[in-house]
């Protein structure tokens, strides 16, 4: 299950931070899987990219399908249609879907964190392409391919230092991103002064 602070402003001006919970699981994928349009259409949709109407639908089919809230107890996760469509028109999704929509690597995490880690593995295997996603970068432009894989969620503390200097700036660049934000431990500034100058 997916716990996400989203900040947004609300229809009166004013900065708004609330928390979301989101998850898919075993049985709702199961029944999924039965269906035409299944989970599985909509996350291979994203990895091999299309056009921007079919990207656009399996965002919103996977934040739509995920929403939920979590019981009090810890032993539910409650899912009511109208509160999910409630939810989709308003401003707090405007700002994850765009969060997703722009940012290939948070849209994976956001997948990931949805779908129990079992069921993240066999889909991976399934589907070798979907450890990636590619997004429109612009109406006239290419997508925008980024690396990650849904069995595992790396960071630099997986690497050896050696590793961090071999691997390509695209992956090293996708290890910076998952900080999201937090402080660059010393180590990685050491590393990435010395990728440089080697360059």
């Amino acid at each position: 299950m997916l716990k996400k602070e989203i900040k947004y402003t609300d229809l009166d001006g004013n900065e708004v931070t609330e928390e979301f919970h989101f998850h898919l699981s075993k049985a709702e994928l199961a029944q999924m899987a039965l269906e035409e349009d299944d989970i599985s259409t909509r996350l291979k949709t994203l990895a091999e990219g299309g056009d921007r109407k079919e990207i656009i639908a399996a965002f919103n089919f996977i934040i739509e399908k995920s929403f939920g809230r979590r019981s009090e107890d810890g032993k539910r996760f409650v899912k009511d249609v109208e509160e999910a469509r409630a939810f989709m028109q308003s401003e707090a999704y405007g700002e994850l879907f765009m969060e997703l929509f722009t940012d290939p690597v948070a849209a994976v995490d956001f997948i990931k964190a949805t779908i129990p880690g079992d069921l993240a593995e066999k889909l991976a295997g399934q589907f070798p392409d979907m450890t990636t996603v590619q997004l429109p970068a612009g109406p006239d432009a290419g997508g925008t391919n980024v690396t990650t894989d849904l069995r595992s969620a790396k960071t630099f503390d997986d690497y050896t230092d050696e590793e961090l200097l071999e691997m390509s700036q695209e992956e090293f660049d996708q290890l910076l991103r998952r900080l999201k934000g937090n402080n660059v431990p010393k180590r990685i500034l050491l590393i990435n002064r010395k990728r440089h100058n080697e360059q």
